[in-house]
């Protein structure tokens, strides 16, 4: 995305970094980018210092002296945990260069497992999964908070098998849903169909990337 984009990144900052899966894979393609993890949790905190990170332990809303720093900023699984969403976005969008960018991975409503199982989505769990924009949300949320939206996009591959999944633990649940049952039924259709809701922004799996303007 980064090289579609035209984007040279010399500073990069993971929020909600792990163990530091992503800089790792970022510092062996491009050794000479200075990489931040923001990392609340101790024991992950302390496992991107292991691998040689610069650490902030502590979350995105506390962390000072990085105002205006980074030229791409990810986020990755962590927006669908906060209580303020637009505070949240806003934070990401403050630790930005102006003219630099903010990618977010997450969940969306929109996607075909969460509007077909709804309230037997294994995704929707609070207090952990509290908050699940449409595509049209992040749009209007990005806007919101200061950043110019890029693309939105639905990359996600496993809409399909988690209904498939779900229908198998429990078909009486599906009576009557016979596009589920053909589903089931065609391995074939229903990869097609994944390709299909992959494609048109329709898996519950997001990415927003968006530029500071």
């Amino acid at each position: 995305m980064c090289e579609a984009n035209g984007i040279d990144v010399s500073k990069l900052v993971d929020v909600g970094a792990g163990n530091g899966i992503l800089l790792e894979e970022w510092r062996r393609l491009c050794p000479a980018t200075a990489l931040l993890a923001i990392e609340p949790s101790s024991s992950l905190a302390g496992e991107c210092r292991a691998k040689g990170f610069n650490v902030v332990e502590d979350i995105a809303e506390n962390v000072t002296g990085y105002r205006n720093y980074a030229d791409l900023l990810v986020c990755f699984e962590v927006l669908e945990h906060v209580v303020e969403p637009l505070s949240f976005i806003k934070t990401l969008a403050d630790l930005a260069r102006p003219g630099g960018y903010v990618f977010v991975s997450t969940l969306s409503v929109d996607g075909f497992d969460i509007q077909t199982l709804w309230e037997r989505s294994n995704s929707i769990f609070p207090p952990h999964h509290i908050n699940f924009m449409s595509i049209e949300g992040f749009r209007r949320l990005f806007e919101r908070a200061g950043l110019e939206v890029v693309s939105i996009s639905t990359p996600g591959v496993l809409d399909v098998d988690i209904v498939r999944n779900a229908y198998r633990k429990n078909p009486e649940a599906f009576t009557g849903n016979r596009f589920v049952r053909q589903l089931m039924a065609n391995d074939s259709y229903a990869a097609k169909f994944q390709e299909f809701l992959s494609g048109n922004c329709l898996s519950s799996h997001a990415w927003v990337f968006a530029k500071k303007v």
